[in-house]
């Protein structure tokens, strides 16, 4: 609803009363840091708790992170955030390429966008273009 500080108090109060969050409680938050930029070192940090507490990411977790490094402009931690799907095991979606490749070509970087494409996997023509 827009208030993130408000969402991590629900958090801390499910803990306080001995509730476990679980994967989607936690893909809830990402996107939340990603919109508010200057947190994604947050987001980081919610990844490595939900890690802890035994919660493996999927790749919308994932991608939000990715997400929302592409949009606060660091592409090594985009690039990371791309590679922790693979790492993962996790198959790419449709929406890990929106935003990954124009900020790819943004970038500079096209050695990654050949790989990306070289795989053939389910790409917009329009985004090619």
């Amino acid at each position: 609803m827009g208030s993130l500080d408000s969402a991590l108090s629900v958090l801390d109060e499910m803990e306080k009363v001995g509730l476990e969050p679980d994967l989607i409680t936690f893909n809830t938050l990402p996107n939340a840091f990603y919109q508010n930029e200057n947190r994604m070192s947050e987001a980081v940090e919610l990844i490595d708790e939900m890690k802890t507490s035994g919660i493996k990411p999927d790749v919308f977790t994932l991608n939000s992170l990715m997400k929302g490094f592409c949009n606060a402009g660091n592409l090594e931690e985009a690039k990371r955030w791309y590679s922790e799907i693979a790492r993962n095991e996790l198959p790419p979606v449709r929406a890990t390429y929106m935003t990954l490749i124009p900020f790819l070509v943004e970038k500079g970087d096209f050695e990654l966008c050949k790989e990306v494409c070289s795989r053939r996997w389910l790409i917009e023509p329009a985004l090619l273009q």
